[in-house]
């Protein structure tokens, strides 16, 4: 820890930068193509949809993934007395992205309308 380190130098600082990135441009897509009203065509929007649902399910392993390198580079550089507290979020967090997953594509597709539904609803025209 007395060594100066560089920045980005970590898979987990790569992992958070593209967690963001991603995260960013999911936002900034979502915003432009289904909330502005751009007249753009139900079927353009139908297949944004399905990437912008696959992203949105990434980014809820991004994060994850990204908090799980953070605890084992903390343990990695000999943080100590961060052992129980570091297993305890570790369960907490993939639990959390356990229950996102179920909630999203669960059984009965708890959250989550088809393309199909939506164009029943005539939300996008």
């Amino acid at each position: 820890i007395g060594e100066q380190s560089n920045h980005f130098t970590s898979i987990h600082s790569w992992l958070g930068l593209l967690t963001i990135s991603v995260f960013s441009l999911q936002w900034l897509v979502g915003i432009l193509v289904f909330l502005v009203p751009t007249g753009m065509a139900l079927r353009y929007k139908e297949a944004v949809m399905l990437f912008h649902r696959f992203i949105g399910l990434l980014l809820v392993v991004l994060p994850t993934l990204t908090a799980f390198m953070g605890l084992s580079e903390s343990n990695e550089f000999g943080v100590y007395g961060l052992g129980l507290i570091a297993k305890f979020l570790a369960l907490s967090l993939t639990i959390q992205a356990a229950l996102v997953m179920f909630f999203l594509h669960g059984p009965g597709n708890l959250i989550l309308k088809s393309v199909q539904e939506l164009r029943n609803e005539q939300k996008f025209r």
